[in-house]
C-alpha cells in the first residue's frame, strides 16, 4: 500500500468513497469482548466468510436491527448474544417499508436505567412505590431515543461520499455512529440473520454502521510515512489538550447539560475506586454524565479495569442484588472486565493510533509512570486531530 505525503491527506480523503472503508472491516472478528472491537459495534453477523471480495463486493453480512416496539429487555438479549454494541431502531410504515429512527448501545440503554426507579432499588434508595423490578426491562427501545446525544441525531451517509464526510461527521465524542446507506452502484449481498429479519426490503437500499474507528484502523496504513505531518508531532497529551480545545471551540453537539462533563477531556480520569459497589459506580457515571471512568486501588491510585454503561452487559435482571458486589468483582464475575490498553503523556500519534488500531478499543488510557490515570483519549479524539490535521494543511496551501 501506498504510503501518505503530508500534502496528499487531503486528497486521499475527499477522493475515496467510503464503500473502500467498509470493504476494509473485518466484520469476522467478533469475539467474547467485541464491546471493545468498534468494528464489531456495527449490528453486523458474519457467516464466516472473509472480508470484502476482488471485485469490490461487500461479503454476507446481516444488519441486525431491532422495531421501536422492542422491550429493553430484547435489546440486551440482542446486543449479548450477538456481541454488539449498538442496534438500528426502525418503525414500520404504512407502506409496510422499514424507517430508522435511531441508534442505540449500552450507552443509551444506562441513561434510562439512570433515570429509572430500577437503579434505586438495586440498593442506592430503597422505593417501597417501585418494587415491581420488571416494569425497566419491559419498557419500549423507543423511550430510549433522544436521551442521549448519540441516539438523537441519526446520521446516514451513502456508500460514494467522501472518506473525508465520515471523519467531518464523527469528529465528536458524542457523535460516535452514523448508518452507511448503500447506493445502486455499489452492490452488497445480504441474507437474513438467525432472528429471521432481513435487512431491509427488496425495494430499498441496504445500509451498513459504521463508528468512530472505522476511519481510524482504515488511515491507519497510510500513516506510517506521515514524519513531517501535523499529526506526527503530536503526543498523547497533545491530543487530550487537543479533545479540550476542539470541544470547546466547536461545540460539536454538546449539549448544555454535558459541557462541564465531557469538557476538559481530563474529567473522564476522575478515578472511582475499586470497592465502590457496581451500584455506586453506575450511579457515579450518571451523575457525571460520563460513558467511562477509571478504577483504581484505593492505596496507590493505580489504574486497575474501566468502568462503563458496557458494564451492563453484565446486568442479570433477575439478580439485581449482584450489583451491590464490588465493581472490580462485578466485572470479573460477569466477563465483563476488559484488557486495558495505557499510553503516556509522551508518546506518539502513531504509537497511540497503533494500540488503538492493534488492542480493538474505543479508548485508550494515559496514565504516568506509577500507571495512575491521567486522561483519555477516544478514537473521536482521533478522528478531531485527523481532521484539524486536514484544516491546517488547508491553510498552509
Amino acid at each position: 500500500m501506498s504510503k501518505l505525503a503530508t500534502n496528499s491527506l487531503t486528497d486521499l480523503l475527499g477522493t475515496i468513497p467510503i464503500h473502500k472503508l467498509l470493504n476494509s472491516i473485518p466484520t469476522h472478528s467478533c469475539s467474547k469482548h467485541s464491546n471493545r472491537l468498534e468494528h464489531c459495534a456495527h449490528g453486523l453477523i458474519s457467516d464466516g466468510g472473509g472480508g470484502g471480495g476482488d471485485d469490490g463486493t461487500m461479503q454476507r453480512t446481516d444488519l441486525v436491527a431491532v422495531d421501536k416496539d422492542t422491550s429493553i429487555r430484547q435489546v440486551l438479549e440482542i446486543l449479548r448474544r450477538h456481541d454488539l454494541c449498538f442496534l438500528p431502531v426502525y418503525e414500520i410504515t404504512l407502506d409496510n417499508t422499514r424507517r430508522y429512527l435511531s441508534t442505540v448501545s449500552f450507552l443509551d440503554i444506562f441513561t434510562l436505567f439512570g433515570l429509572s426507579p430500577i437503579s434505586e432499588e438495586a440498593g442506592l434508595q430503597f422505593d417501597e412505590q417501585n418494587r415491581d423490578k420488571t416494569s425497566f426491562f419491559d419498557k419500549k427501545v423507543s423511550s430510549i431515543i433522544s436521551l442521549t446525544p448519540q441516539s438523537a441525531k441519526l446520521n446516514i451517509l451513502t456508500s460514494n461520499d467522501p472518506i473525508r464526510k465520515s471523519f467531518d461527521v464523527l469528529n465528536s465524542r458524542l457523535n460516535d455512529r452514523a448508518l452507511i446507506r448503500f447506493t445502486p452502484c455499489t452492490p452488497a449481498t445480504l441474507t437474513q440473520d438467525n432472528l429471521g429479519e432481513s435487512l431491509d426490503e427488496p425495494s430499498s437500499n441496504p445500509l451498513r454502521v459504521i463508528t468512530q474507528s472505522d476511519p481510524i484502523r482504515w488511515l491507519h496504513p497510510f500513516l506510517q510515512d506521515s514524519s513531517s505531518s501535523h499529526l506526527a508531532c503530536m503526543t498523547a497529551k497533545d491530543l487530550y489538550l487537543h479533545a479540550k480545545k476542539y470541544d470547546t471551540d466547536t461545540g460539536n453537539g454538546i449539549p448544555e447539560f454535558a459541557v462541564h462533563s465531557f469538557t476538559p477531556t481530563m474529567v473522564y480520569s476522575i478515578p472511582l475506586t475499586r470497592d465502590l459497589t457496581a451500584a455506586s459506580a453506575f450511579r457515579a457515571l450518571w451523575d457525571r454524565k460520563l460513558p467511562c471512568c477509571a478504577l483504581v486501588c484505593p492505596r496507590t491510585g493505580r489504574l486497575e479495569a474501566e468502568w462503563s454503561a458496557f458494564a451492563l452487559r453484565g446486568l442479570d435482571p433477575l439478580n439485581l442484588s449482584s450489583m451491590m458486589k464490588p465493581a472490580l468483582q462485578f466485572l470479573k464475575e460477569t466477563g465483563q472486565e476488559d484488557v486495558l490498553t495505557v499510553v503516556y503523556e509522551d508518546e506518539g500519534f502513531l504509537d497511540v493510533v497503533d494500540k488503538v488500531v492493534r488492542g480493538g478499543d474505543r479508548q485508550v488510557w494515559i496514565v504516568d509512570p506509577c500507571r495512575r490515570p491521567v486522561g483519555v483519549i477516544t478514537c473521536g479524539d482521533l478522528v478531531a486531530a485527523v481532521c484539524t490535521a486536514v484544516e491546517r494543511t488547508a491553510m498552509e496551501e
